[in-house]
């Protein structure tokens, strides 16, 4: 029985293009990583699962919150209901959960336009961000940060940067803090070190603690007790089933500041329709949890295909060191062939908007964007390296990335 079983495993494989040598090794790492993860994670999974099932009944979901709202949008009781179930499972006083948001980089430049004045100082403890971000702090004559007087001063906390130095030097007004790794070689943070890091910033000022959470929800049982943590929902809260939108959220003066900003003062958080996507927001919540435990199955599985050492986990990506352009581009050509939508396209680098390299992009998910599902990304250029994300089955990604392992290992 057990020869048969492998024997199926491996054709399951050979469907794909995956020789028996790789189906071997690949059937390997799966018996590992189901170890690991049941060793590790899937407590942290039914843990989450119970929070948000909680936090569905503590505030009565009911079908009236499905329902769709247009215009103005006053009196939508799912965009409060759905408000308040986002404030409870992320641990916060209040949250401002929106379609409008268009992505992490929009919420998260939300919540620093909100909360910084002229002459203030914004310092990022993680280095400098990524470049979508980067441009609304810094770039001129945008609209930017920078344009409307707000300085930028950065450290990084990981490279024996003295950050508690810098925040009594330079009194910052806020301190930004990104959670996961992003395009960095630097390893991702966790919930138990930031809100250490927050402990000691606050003993030392009152300056306000920023999060950029994205890829990082409910990887672990809690999120960051910040001042104000933002990211996107078609990434991990939205559960690859929010069709679009993002979250801030935190303490209720600054969420009440972020709403100002993002609609009018005066306005905030009451106004605005849902448009028909509250329903998508609320069972993409629902179905986070487990859809954000299938993708650290895949993380893991590919770390034990790929021989990275594994280390903890604090978000879904990871960061898969090809050291080569073409290995680069074949393997994220590999995932783009192996996933449910647009598996004939071809992705290639291009000078995708916001970014000062070309980045090659394989996402094959029926939201566009929605790394949760699967997606591998890059910047081109040294150590041409692939972010790996997702997917939202094991049983799907595990065939994509044990793909794309063996393409680059023929070249």
């Amino acid at each position: 029985m057990a020869n048969q079983q492998e024997e199926s495993l491996t054709n399951m494989y050979e469907m794909f293009n995956i020789n028996e040598k790789i189906a071997k090794k690949a059937k390997m790492a799966e018996e590992k990583t189901l170890a690991l993860f049941n060793e590790k994670y899937k407590n942290i999974v039914e843990h989450n699962q119970a929070k948000v099932l909680k936090a569905f009944i503590d505030n009565g979901v009911a079908s009236q919150h499905l329902l769709p709202s247009y215009g103005y949008g006053y009196g939508d009781l799912g965009r409060e209901v759905i408000d308040k179930v986002f404030a409870q499972v992320l641990g916060c006083e209040k949250s401002l959960v929106r379609p409008n948001f268009i992505n992490g980089t929009h919420t998260i430049k939300t919540a620093l336009f909100s909360v910084l004045r002229p002459n203030d100082t914004l310092l990022s403890i993680t280095g400098e961000p990524y470049d979508t971000l980067i441009n609304a702090i810094s770039k001129p004559n945008t609209g930017s940060l920078a344009d409307f007087g707000v300085k930028f001063e950065k450290c990084s906390l990981l490279k024996g940067g003295d950050y508690l130095t810098k925040i009594k030097e330079k009194k910052p007004k806020a301190v930004f803090i990104q959670k996961s790794k992003g395009y960095s070689d630097r390893r991702s943070l966790s919930t138990y070190e930031i809100n250490d890091i927050i402990r000691q910033i606050k003993s030392v000022s009152n300056s306000i603690v920023i999060v950029d959470n994205c890829y990082g929800e409910l990887v672990e049982k809690d999120e960051p007790n910040a001042d104000l943590i933002a990211g996107s929902l078609i990434k991990n809260l939205g559960g690859t089933i929010a069709k679009t939108g993002g979250y801030i959220a935190g303490k209720a003066e600054y969420v009440e500041l972020a709403g100002n900003h993002l609609t009018s003062i005066g306005i905030a958080d009451e106004a605005g329709g849902n448009l028909g996507i509250g329903e998508s927001i609320l069972q993409g919540l629902w179905f986070a949890p487990i859809v954000v435990g299938e993708a650290i199955k895949t993380a893991i599985f590919a770390n034990y295909l790929f021989n990275i050492e594994q280390e903890d986990r604090y978000d879904i990506v990871t960061p898969i060191k090809l050291n080569d352009a073409g290995k680069l581009e074949i393997f994220c050509q590999a995932i783009q062939s192996l996933s449910p939508i647009g598996s004939k396209e071809t992705p290639i680098p291009w000078d995708m908007p916001g970014y000062k390299d070309k980045v090659i992009m394989a996402c094959g998910s029926f939201i566009e964007g929605c790394s949760l599902e699967i997606s591998a990304d890059g910047r081109f250029t040294l150590p041409y390296t692939a972010y790996l994300q997702g997917g939202s089955s094991f049983d799907y990604a595990k065939y994509a990335v044990a793909r794309g392992y063996q393409l680059v290992n023929e070249t």
